[in-house]
């Protein structure tokens, strides 16, 4: 008999963990260029923006992420770049 493949999908959770995370990343370096420029702390106006960028970051990733992307065909990909 056919085997079904069934495509895993991440839970509405994990994708906002993954959200969270990286704009709170985002801000931090924002922030951090902000402070080392003379900049004041602290412009909600572009952290407010970063969020939505990050949510399409990572849906998009989600949406067009390689199917056989594991470490082992990484390393061949940079084995063959190199003896190449």
């Amino acid at each position: 008999m056919a085997e079904v493949v069934k495509k895993q999908f991440k839970s509405k959770y994990h994708i906002l963990i993954w959200i969270a995370v990286l704009s709170l990343i985002f801000m931090g370096m924002v922030e951090y260029g902000y402070v080392t420029g003379g900049r004041p702390f602290g412009n909600w106006k572009v952290h407010l923006g970063l969020i939505p960028y990050v949510a399409w970051l990572v849906l998009t990733y989600i949406a067009t992420k390689p199917n056989g992307l594991s470490n082992d065909t990484i390393q061949k990909k940079c084995l063959k770049f190199i003896a190449s």
